[in-house]
C-alpha cells in the first residue's frame, strides 16, 4: 500500500529520513532512501509490513509451513500488533528517492535486536537490506531459510533468539 502524505504521524516524513540517497549499483535500480520512524508503523506501511512478514516467514521457514493457516494468521497478527506497540521500536522504511510511495523493503528493530527485514525479492543484492540494517545490531529475532543464508555468509557474528 503506497504511503498516504496526509498520515496522522507525529512528524513530518521529511525529518524521519536517517540514510540518505544510496545507489543500487545492479538492476541500474534509482536511488532511494531509508525513512525512519520511532516508536510506531506509519498507518501507510502498516499492510506491506503486515503481508509480506506473514506471508514470507510462513513459506520462508520449513517449521512454520507445518503450522496450521488459520492459526498462524491469526496468533502472527497480534503478535506483530503487539511488537510494533513497544516503546523503542524502530520501522525503517526503503523508498525510490524519487518516488517516496514506492517501498523497496523495511526492518523492524528494538535496539540491537532485529526483529525483522523484507526486501522484494527481485530488489535483493542492491544493497537495500543492508541500507535497512542498523549498525547496533547484534540478535536476531526471526529466521526464515533465505535468512539463514545471509546470516551464515554476510552476518555470523550476529545471534539468533527468538525469545527477545
Amino acid at each position: 500500500m503506497p504511503p498516504d502524505h496526509n498520515h496522522q504521524d507525529n512528524q513530518p516524513i521529511s525529518e524521519k529520513v536517517e540514510d540518505s540517497n544510496k545507489q543500487a549499483p545492479e538492476n541500474n535500480l534509482a536511488t532511494f532512501k531509508v525513512l525512519v520512524f520511532k516508536s510506531h508503523a506509519p498507518k501507510a506501511y502498516e499492510a506491506l509490513i503486515f503481508s509480506t512478514w506473514l506471508n514470507s516467514l510462513r513459506y520462508g521457514n520449513d517449521l512454520f509451513k507445518l503450522a496450521e493457516a488459520d492459526p498462524y494468521f491469526k496468533a502472527y497478527s497480534a503478535f506483530i500488533t503487539q511488537l510494533l506497540t513497544r516503546p523503542n521500536i524502530k520501522v525503517r522504511i526503503a523508498v525510490l528517492t524519487d518516488e517516496p510511495d514506492t517501498a523497496l523493503g523495511w526492518a523492524i528493530d528494538e535496539g540491537n535486536i532485529l526483529h525483522y527485514i523484507f526486501v522484494k525479492k527481485d530488489l535483493r543484492k542492491n544493497g537495500i537490506g543492508r541500507a535497512l540494517l542498523s549498525k547496533s545490531i547484534k540478535t536476531f529475532s526471526h529466521l526464515t531459510n533465505q535468512g539463514l543464508s545471509i546470516w551464515n555468509k554476510k552476518c555470523p557474528e550476529l545471534r539468533f533468539n527468538p525469545f527477545t
